[in-house]
């Protein structure tokens, strides 16, 4: 199994600061419903509300609950309190009680800030191991 069918049935957040938000979902939570590797899209499903595609770049996923923890150590102390707390509980609900509900929580939690979001989450891109130049030149080709 690949990871693009790993991150199948991920729970994402839609970037909230997208320069292009045609479907009005900037900032909502989906499901990854499909990855395509090719054209750098992830399509994204809204439950009974329907599924959108985006950049790979445009969709985030959650660090593992160790590397948030690294980067608490590395940047706490330039870290805002509600920025640091904000941190803290992410890899509080991934780790001592890990589900679907927390996850969506750890997720709105990521979008209170841009830095809580640089350091809490990372583009679905990233988790495939596709650079940012990737993206953009398969972008270009279109």
């Amino acid at each position: 199994m690949n990871i693009s069918d790993e991150l199948t049935g991920t729970q994402v957040l839609v970037h909230p600061e997208l320069s292009k938000n045609p479907t009005a979902r900037a900032g909502q939570i989906g499901v990854i419903n499909g990855i395509d590797r090719e054209g750098a899209n992830a399509y994204v499903g809204f439950g009974k509300n329907g599924q959108a595609m985006y950049g790979m770049d445009a969709v985030l996923v959650l660090r593992p609950a160790a590397e948030i923890q690294q980067a608490l150590k590395e940047h706490g102390a330039k870290l805002s309190v509600q920025d640091h707390t904000a941190l803290f509980r992410m890899t509080l609900l991934q780790e001592c009680s890990p589900s679907s509900a927390n996850t969506t929580t750890a997720l709105n939690l990521a979008g209170t800030s841009e830095k809580v979001r640089e350091l809490g989450t990372i583009s679905v891109g990233e988790a495939l191991g596709i650079s940012q130049e990737q993206i953009l030149e398969q972008w270009a080709r279109r």
